[in-house]
């Protein structure tokens, strides 16, 4: 008998079937397909029911001509799509009828338009008399979906890398997707509905995001105006993260939400969550800035610091939180470490995950990740990651996630934009039953 969730999640991969593999069940492999931070988690195309991101086209021009179909084929050597007996009309006159059609445009033509050898079409959702609610449909499956292992100071993390669907979890009466088996045997998570537990109905294309009040919450990611003294003694203002201390940035508003939600805390990790190297600046070769003599305000004064020295004079510089995962030209190196000496941790139920996790669950910065699990219930908004990027000058930037499961890191901190807390189910917890699909999601005790 295997009791432990941890060990359960392992033994599923080890021993996963044929017939699962089909189903996109988790396979373990020591080495995972793509390099994590290096390359995006492998896609093919194939023809499917998902969606690459899902918007409204307000405003539309009633005397337009959609074309449309009920079906359609995709090119698995190119990923171009063409109509099934296509046909057109003026949107004023079919709109309630395009529901649930593919259309080639979500604005109109003048006439008929081409249903063939097409780089995009879309899924009309729903319509009203001037617009559109659609889906833009996916052209790619996944073609990686594993559980892989790496190595972390003093122990080894397990993680879901892929389009795995069989990584869900109820707990707390909400739906979570098990991002990995971090070196103690905690299981963190994320959340992928907190409108019920794991289904059809409470796992939508927004659902990953949380909500107050009954509408997603969004917040910016945490920060602070600050005036300083350059060296020519003139002033400079700048925005600079503050997210530890702010109280209307991301941390609050999902330490709201969780003080607010009433989880049984007697199986949760109080975790120790990485925010990464706060303190220290580099440049594009990967050189750290060090404060000289010579770095000193119009007052004669040395900063406190080299960053505080390039916060006055405006001269950008790269978290190393970016250069680990942009490469600037180095290695790209994802990794789970937390350095005790130079990494900055804070203690707490519930944080946001990292952009090295991300790298490791199939995403990459500065480019589209369609088909991982983080992707699934989070088309619609941008979405906050808890590592900063780089100083433009003026601005610190985070990392964030875009509706089309980009990693993108040129973002403001002073940014709005929607949460998808994490949390860590303490170590051995038991497992009473499921083996983490959708339909028998993994219970514990």
């Amino acid at each position: 008998p295997i009791g432990t969730l941890a060990q359960r999640i392992i033994h599923n991969a080890q021993f996963v079937t044929d017939e699962e593999k089909v189903l996109n069940y988790a396979e373990f492999r020591k080495t995972p397909l793509t390099t994590p931070a290096q390359q995006i988690s492998r896609q093919k195309y194939q023809k499917n029911d998902g969606f690459t991101e899902v918007k409204t086209q307000s405003n539309i021009t009633t005397t337009k001509t959609f074309t449309y179909a009920s079906d359609y084929t995709l090119n698995t050597t190119n990923g171009k799509f063409t109509l099934t007996n296509a046909t057109s009309g003026v949107f004023s006159e079919i709109y309630e009828n395009l529901v649930g059609k593919y259309i080639v445009s979500v604005t109109g033509s003048d006439s008929e338009a081409s249903s063939s050898n097409l780089t995009n079409i879309y899924k009309v959702i729903s319509t009203t008399s001037n617009s559109i609610f659609y889906g833009s449909v996916s052209p790619y499956v996944s073609d990686e979906k594993e559980l892989s292992v790496t190595e972390e100071d003093e122990g080894k993390s397990y993680y879901f890398r892929g389009g795995v669907t069989n990584n869900y979890l109820n707990f707390a009466g909400m739906c979570w997707r098990i991002v990995r088996i971090d070196k103690d045997g905690g299981i963190k998570l994320i959340i992928a509905s907190q409108d019920g537990e794991c289904s059809n109905e409470s796992l939508t294309y927004d659902s990953g995001y949380i909500k107050s009040n009954g509408s997603i919450l969004g917040t910016n990611f945490g920060y602070k105006n600050i005036r300083l003294l350059t060296p020519n003694g003139t002033n400079k203002n700048v925005s600079v993260h503050d997210y530890l201390e702010s109280t209307n940035g991301a941390k609050t508003g999902i330490e709201d939400w969780f003080t607010n939600s009433n989880f049984d805390t007697t199986k949760l990790k109080n975790n120790s969550w990485c925010l990464g190297n706060l303190v220290d600046a580099y440049n594009n070769s990967d050189v750290k800035y060090e404060l000289t003599s010579e770095m000193l305000d119009g007052n004669g004064d040395q900063y406190t610091t080299a960053q505080e020295y390039l916060f006055a004079t405006g001269v950008g510089f790269n978290y190393k939180m970016r250069i680990r995962i942009n490469g600037m030209g180095q290695t790209k190196n994802a990794n789970l470490n937390c350095d005790d000496v130079n990494d900055t941790k804070y203690s707490s139920y519930v944080g946001l995950l990292t952009i090295d996790e991300l790298s490791f669950a199939g995403g990459k910065y500065n480019d589209t990740s369609y088909t991982i699990y983080l992707h699934d219930n989070a088309i619609s908004y941008y979405w906050w990651t808890a590592s900063l990027s780089y100083f433009d000058g003026s601005f610190d930037d985070a990392f964030r996630v875009n509706p089309t499961g980009r990693v993108d890191g040129n973002y403001h901190v002073y940014a709005s934009y929607t949460l998808r807390p994490s949390i860590v189910l303490i170590p051995n917890i038991e497992i009473t039953s499921g083996n983490g699909s959708l339909e028998h999601p993994y219970e514990v005790e």
